[in-house]
């Protein structure tokens, strides 16, 4: 197993296209958002594990290959557990590119961790069914910029950077390549939705939405203002969520999106007593 330089991200791009659609992977290869790429061979990869941050997750894409599937259980003991503990972290997510990925992971990492199994749905948007209401537009809503953000008549900026920097390199990178939009009400920020990944011209939607303000709208609303800032500029707005995640669920399909596929998803614990 070896550990690419950001500079060699790269050469994994011809694995790249996959069975399901996670522009997360594209996004960390691309440099976009932080994580660690790792590969069975440095020249000309056939297999890699991609880590994603913020979701401490692990992707895998290209050949299903024995020996390196065999390599994984001492690996994540000796190299990968350490830095995720170091960090606080006691377990990682995993996904397949493919269902036939996600059954080999499941059978050979199984051996050494306590598993929880989730779905995901995965959606795609649809241009024709999206419609940009004007609901609750007594409320203010703002592009998220440096503006914003140095605007002192709002009390909870730093609740906002909380949101949206794990996501990001820096806030640079996001004023350079992502798109963010809150409601404020009452010189608070209520809502936001930003882009959690970017993968090209697609862009992950977030939305985080203060407990005291949720289900009154204020999700929809910034959303909309993100996905017409996505269309004003030719990028592609992507939602995805857990099965179980009925609210975002109708939000997404209320918005013009449509439920493309279901993603298996695997946490893997380090100690039992972390388990639900």
């Amino acid at each position: 197993m070896h550990e690419l330089k950001l500079e060699d991200f790269n050469t994994i791009n011809h694995l790249l296209d996959t069975d399901y659609h996670f522009p997360e992977i594209r996004a960390v290869v691309e440099g976009n958002q932080p994580g660690w790429v790792f590969v069975d061979r440095i020249e000309e990869p056939h297999t890699a594990m991609i880590f994603v941050g913020e979701a401490n997750g692990f992707m895998f894409v290209g050949e299903i290959i024995d020996e390196f599937l065999q390599g994984l259980n001492p690996f994540i003991e000796e190299v990968i557990k350490p830095r995720l503990l170091e960090d606080g972290i006691n377990y990682f997510e995993c996904s397949g590119s493919s269902p036939k990925w996600n059954q080999a992971l499941k059978n050979e990492l199984i051996k050494n961790w306590y598993v929880k199994e989730w779905e995901c749905l995965l959606f795609e948007f649809k241009e024709a069914q999206f419609d940009l209401e004007k609901s609750l537009s007594h409320k203010q809503v703002r592009k998220v910029n440096e503006a914003l953000l140095e605007d002192r008549a709002i009390e909870n900026r730093d609740w906002l950077l909380e949101v949206i920097k794990p996501y990001w390199r820096s806030m640079n990178d996001f004023y350079d390549k992502g798109i963010g939009y809150v409601v404020i009400d009452d010189n608070q920020i209520v809502s936001v939705c930003h882009s959690c990944y970017v993968a090209g011209d697609v862009y992950k939607v977030d939305i985080v939405t203060l407990k005291d303000y949720r289900k009154k709208g204020y999700a929809r609303l910034v959303a909309q203002a993100y996905i017409a800032d996505c269309l004003a500029n030719d990028k592609v707005p992507y939602w995805d969520c857990m099965i179980e995640n009925v609210a975002s669920h109708k939000l997404a399909e209320s918005l013009g999106f449509e439920v493309e596929d279901v993603a298996n998803y695997y946490d893997f614990y380090f100690k039992q007593d972390t388990i639900d």
